[in-house]
């Protein structure tokens, strides 16, 4: 059975003008229910992050009602559930690195902005020294329309040099 507090709560209607009068009479009070935590005794609580209504924890054992505030800091196991994502990690290792990878490889920066795109862009071989291994997409020049026009893909060391001298010629201060 379980042994939930709450006070309820007379709010008045605002009346408006349009109204019958019998509207008003059979609107004119409506009944609500404000929980209260067993706890602390508030009866306020977190909204929930997707459609914003209050979050409250029923307690297995006694049954009783929490605030989420209450609820985190006396029951819940934050030791358990760290060592369950450390499992979940240690699971699934391969498949999250692999997507992770994936995702990186088909991302390019633009306007300090990250774009996905369907495919890798990337060969992984410098334009400037023919280094082959990670690499980055210089933009000549930015295309709102396109943003993979005027651009060239370079080794890190051949994309600072060439960012260093394009700033250091447009007189941005380094």
């Amino acid at each position: 059975m379980l042994k939930i507090e709450y006070k309820e709560i007379l709010i008045p209607y605002i009346l408006s003008t349009s109204m019958t009068s019998r509207d008003r009479n059979t609107k004119i009070r409506k009944q609500f229910k404000v929980y209260i935590c067993s706890i602390c005794g508030s009866d306020k609580t977190a909204l929930h992050s997707k459609d914003k209504h209050p979050v409250w924890s029923i307690n297995k054992s006694d049954g009783s009602l929490n605030c989420r505030k209450c609820f985190d800091k006396y029951f819940r196991n934050k030791q358990k559930d760290k060592e369950n994502l450390k499992i979940y990690y240690e699971n699934n290792k391969e498949r999250l690195k692999e997507k992770s990878r994936q995702y990186s490889k088909k991302a390019i920066t633009f306007k300090d902005k990250k774009i996905r795109l369907d495919y890798n862009p990337r060969k992984n071989i410098c334009s400037e020294c023919g280094f082959e291994g990670k690499t980055d997409l210089h933009h000549d020049k930015y295309d709102e329309l396109n943003p993979l026009n005027h651009t060239r893909e370079l080794c890190v060391s051949c994309h600072s040099k060439i960012t260093w001298k394009q700033r250091k010629k447009e007189g941005v201060e380094l």
